[in-house]
């Protein structure tokens, strides 16, 4: 891992100029697989690894329209604003003791794709490269093998240099959620819920976008195990709600 690149999300100023913009980037990132791939994608389980397996992990994702977009709202000309973005999570889990696991998540921007009508404020990354280290670890509270529930604790460790959205000297991101599941029928059912703790930085200069803080977030989730293909068909919902107003972007924006 000799010669790793940090992204950098650089933003485009050009008109000065505020709207609602989407969110991308470390510890806002919409797609974070769990480590250990225990029965669903996103959504914690409240399984564990038995103590020594080990678990590997590779995600591609393909987002559209992710980045932060601010159009001109003095004029009634809409911009038309696209961008494509390729990303990866590698993840590696272990088993501890009958209860207990840890892990570790690598996710990298791999290629992007923008293109803007206009001149306008706008988001980009400048280049490829790690987002974020994640470190997780997860303890089985209660249950058995159709329904428990378990604590999780992870950690985001930003990488993304002038990340308005993280903010200048902004700390680890910490995320305490419980996770349950259970069986109904053929189907298996999780909820995560939880609270994320940001540690935002400054605002950086001349850029309308104040630093998340606090967020409740929480995640559900549907899992049928096909048998005779040996295939899980899994729909996930998932979201956060921050706990403070923002002065550039809405509750909305911002969930």
């Amino acid at each position: 891992m000799g010669n790793i690149r940090f992204a950098t999300l650089s933003l485009v100023i050009m008109l000065s100029v505020h709207a609602h913009a989407n969110i991308v980037g470390a510890d806002t990132q919409n797609f974070n697989p769990t480590n250990d791939g225990l029965d669903f994608v996103t959504v914690h389980s409240s399984k564990t690894l038995t103590p020594g397996l080990m678990n590997f992990g590779f995600f591609l994702n393909y987002a559209v329209n992710s980045l932060p977009n601010y159009e001109d709202k003095t004029t009634q000309t809409r911009t038309n604003f696209r961008d494509a973005l390729l990303s990866s999570d590698l993840n590696f889990a272990v088993g501890i003791t009958r209860n207990w696991e840890a892990g570790l998540s690598l996710p990298m921007l791999l290629a992007q794709s923008v293109s803007s009508d206009l001149a306008t404020f706008r988001g980009q990354f400048a280049s490829t490269g790690v987002t974020e280290y994640r470190a997780m670890t997860k303890y089985h509270i209660w249950g058995g093998a159709d329904s428990g529930i378990a604590g999780v604790v992870s950690m985001n460790l930003n990488q993304i240099g002038d990340n308005p959205f993280a903010g200048t000297g902004a700390g680890p991101t910490y995320n305490f959620e419980l996770a349950g599941d259970t069986m109904i029928g053929k189907f298996q059912w999780g909820i995560n819920g939880g609270y994320r703790v940001r540690n935002p930085g400054r605002p950086i200069a001349g850029i309308p976008v104040e630093p998340f803080d606090d967020e409740y977030i929480a995640s559900t989730a549907l899992s049928y195990l096909v048998t005779q293909w040996d295939t899980k068909i899994i729909g996930e919902i998932f979201g956060s709600v921050p706990t403070k107003t923002g002065q550039y972007i809405s509750d909305r924006a911002a969930s």
